[in-house]
């Protein structure tokens, strides 16, 4: 295989994969049954080789001189190849190659041509991305390549450029807006920060200053089962004969509080430089009801079924979750809370996080298992597509949702040498 044929297919060194899901939930949700097109981005901190994810695949015929030669020359120490029978006695680098690729990926073809997805075995364990082979196989799935995310290897400045969508976005230029935010301000409508902090991508456009960002565009909801102001819960208390709302002390806290805005709120002006406080309390109280109200009929899905206790041991891990991390876990769970919300959310966008891609060399031990638990049959994503098309049985929503899972630190260490080139775009877009 020729490197032209491949980055035209596989997006190695890849910086984003974005894949496109049933987005069907309108008939377990209140709402309307159509909304417009969606799209979920995943902000890969740390930089996934995606060239682990696919590669070429080695064959005799055009071996010498080609890209797949080049490519297998670089990487194979990336490889545990103490387990693989006979390998010590292989004498040619197309023997090698074939052995490595034969442990540690399965063929997948696309648009006529053959290459690797990753798919192997370590302790008795097996990692593999069985879903997002699917979704190939059945035709879902366009990757688009060559696009370029970043100018250096930089991890902290290139994801500014790749949140900004911005080029010269410069190492210090932390205040500008995000090609999210700029997005959803244009088209009038919200983005949805799931992630502990509002990230950059988010950033709304600010009127005057290039340089600087303006947030009305963006909702955070790092827990979407909380996101209202305190509920005392006075008179459902009182209903039930529960004495607490006479002496806990955040219930009386609460309750003065709510009395205190409501009373006041007639007697300031809509000049008093205090308006804007009441103003605020008011909008978040009602946000709060409307998002509980519709959130109190909506089920939290399976999805939460995670590793607790810090960071996994990947080698030798059963493999037995669907995901490795609590953390992604309740975003993309948060996700589906707001899918359910999206009248009330106004959403269009939603930007969530999943860390902890700094694996340099020690692909098989640390950046393998979290592409299989992203990618793999029964896990994050496949979980999340199970889950929204049994929370949408029967719909006739035909609309979409668009994933982007982006990094642009894929010149991870050790890539060979396609370590010069720059950082590549890959997009993928699934249809049902």
């Amino acid at each position: 295989m020729q490197r032209r044929d491949f980055l035209k297919l596989s997006g190695v060194c890849a910086a984003a994969l974005v894949l496109g899901a049933p987005e069907r939930l309108s008939a377990a949700f209140p709402g309307t049954n159509t909304y417009p097109k969606m799209v979920s981005t995943i902000l890969l901190d740390g930089g996934p080789d995606f060239r682990f994810l696919f590669v070429p695949k080695p064959e005799a015929t055009g071996w010498s001189g080609s890209y797949a030669e080049a490519f297998w020359e670089a990487r194979r120490d990336l490889y545990d190849t103490d387990s693989i029978a006979g390998y010590d006695n292989l004498t040619t680098d197309l023997e090698r190659a074939t052995a490595i690729y034969g442990a540690n990926y399965e063929d997948v073809t696309l648009s006529g041509e053959t290459f690797g997805i990753l798919n192997y075995a370590q302790d008795a364990v097996n990692f593999d991305c069985t879903w997002l082979k699917a979704q190939i196989t059945l035709g879902n799935v366009a990757i688009i390549s060559n696009v370029v995310g970043s100018t250096n290897r930089d991890h902290h400045h290139s994801m500014m450029m790749l949140e900004s969508g911005d080029m010269t976005t410069g190492p210090h230029d932390a205040g500008v807006s995000g090609w999210v935010g700029r997005a959803a301000s244009a088209l009038g409508e919200k983005a949805i920060s799931l992630s502990r902090n509002v990230r950059m991508i988010c950033n709304g456009p600010h009127p005057t200053d290039p340089k600087n960002h303006e947030n009305s565009c963006v909702i955070s909801a790092p827990d979407t089962r909380n996101t209202s102001l305190y509920d005392h819960e006075t008179a459902a208390l009182m209903a039930a004969n529960d004495e607490s709302y006479m002496w806990d002390q955040s219930r009386i806290m609460g309750r003065a509080l709510e009395s205190y805005y409501a009373a006041k709120n007639a007697s300031v002006a809509a000049t008093s430089p205090y308006r804007r406080f009441f103003d605020h309390e008011q909008s978040i109280r009602s946000f709060g009801a409307q998002v509980n109200s519709v959130l109190a009929d909506v089920t939290s899905p399976a999805i939460l079924d995670y590793h607790t206790g810090g960071n996994l041991d990947y080698i030798g891990s059963d493999m037995s979750k669907n995901t490795d991390s609590d953390y992604f876990a309740r975003q993309i769970s948060g996700l589906y809370d707001a899918m359910a919300c999206r009248n009330v959310l106004q959403m269009r966008f939603a930007s969530l996080e999943y860390p902890g891609w700094d694996s340099h060399k020690w692909q098989q031990e640390f950046v393998g298992p979290k592409l299989a638990y992203l990618f793999g049959s029964g896990k994050t994503l496949d979980s999340w597509y199970t889950q929204t098309e049994l929370a949408a049985s029967g719909s006739t929503d035909g609309q979409r949702t668009v994933w982007s899972l982006s990094s642009p630190e894929s010149l991870a260490d050790s890539c060979g040498p396609m370590a010069a080139t720059a950082p590549i775009t890959a997009a993928a877009t699934v249809s049902s």
